[in-house]
């Protein structure tokens, strides 16, 4: 399975440089689905198996997420070798604690206030973050150091 996953990249890759297109989005997007994907499946084993609070299954599947999440972009979508992982770890951490209050806040709003289905509701938070969550994390967290 690895080894097909590393071909469909390389592929990816090479057909985005033909076009003189830059991969990272598409990774980012790639990666970023599949850490959101772990939040989902957090806050539903949560809620709806343990019956915890939308808003609290939020929190703790943000913390999945957000392992998943720094893990696969600084090894894959940015391809970041800086050996200040530690310092990446705090600012990424800084980062994940921004999205977790805005989630929480968002979740709030759009589950107990507006009565949106509390899945649906983490779908669209999710989406909401992601441009901002890209940006920094090219720019601020993995950039590339010249």
């Amino acid at each position: 399975m690895l080894i097909l996953i590393k071909k469909l990249e390389a592929l990816m890759v090479r057909e985005f440089i033909k076009h003189h297109l830059n991969p990272e989005p598409v990774k980012f997007i790639i990666a970023g689905s599949i850490s959101s994907v772990s939040a989902l499946i957090t806050i539903f084993i949560l809620v709806s198996g343990f019956h915890l609070w939308p808003v609290l299954g939020t929190i703790l599947a943000s913390g999945v997420s957000g392992a998943v999440g720094f893990n696969l972009h600084k090894h894959w979508t940015f391809r970041n070798k800086s050996p200040r992982w530690r310092k990446q770890a705090i600012f990424f951490l800084g980062l994940i604690l921004g999205n977790l209050s805005a989630s929480a806040g968002l979740m709030y709003l759009l589950n107990d206030i507006l009565g949106l289905w509390y899945f649906l509701a983490q779908v669209l938070i999710i989406l909401s973050l992601a441009t901002v969550n890209f940006l920094l994390n090219k720019f601020i967290i993995f950039k590339h150091q010249t």
